[in-house]
């Protein structure tokens, strides 16, 4: 089947255009993208081969872009492309699959890292709520760093600081309910 572009699809008729659909659906989510440059197709890896590595605003706006199926916004932060038009139309499909599956075993490693029990230990709940900008506080403080160098950390020592926060909560915790034991 023959490249074409994500603007070249849209011009398609409802057959062709449904051709393409199947395949989409039938195919793996995958990381690299093919890219028409104008000139010629070039091949395009992902910033990072792993979420967990870029930075953690980078991943608050991956997150939000894969919520509001905002393939643009995803092209750009992870691809650097500018005009999503110009992807092959099949790999704009698939990779926002192999995005949206790195995404939703982010969210789950989180749930199941972060939530908790005991509510001040939980940093789930507040993650969930008020989002990324509630922790942000906790993450700084960790690091005696300032608001832009917590945001340009990479989301895996963010989530390791989150993780270790939690566990010193619910060590301190334990450690307040078995003094006030043998008191």
């Amino acid at each position: 089947m023959k490249k074409i572009t994500l603007k070249t699809y849209t011009l398609l008729g409802k057959d062709k255009q449904r051709t393409y659909d199947t395949i989409v659906s039938t195919t793996k989510g995958r990381a690299v993208i093919d890219y028409y440059n104008g000139k010629m197709w070039e091949s395009r890896e992902p910033k990072y081969s792993d979420l967990w590595d870029f930075s953690w605003s980078e991943v608050i706006g991956i997150k939000q872009a894969v919520q509001g199926n905002d393939v643009t916004e995803l092209a750009r932060l992870i691809y650097g492309i500018p005009k999503v038009e110009n992807v092959n139309v099949i790999d704009v499909f698939t990779s926002f699959k192999w995005i949206a599956e790195a995404v939703e075993h982010m969210l789950k490693t989180e749930l199941q890292e972060l939530s908790s029990d005991d509510a001040n230990s939980d940093l789930y709940k507040p993650l969930q709520r008020f989002g990324e900008e509630s922790l942000l506080r906790v993450v700084m403080n960790a690091r005696n760093i300032t608001e832009d160098e917590a945001w340009a950390l990479p989301y895996h020592k963010v989530f390791f600081l989150l993780c270790y926060e939690k566990t010193v909560n619910e060590i301190e915790k334990e450690k307040i309910k078995n003094d006030s034991r043998e008191a």
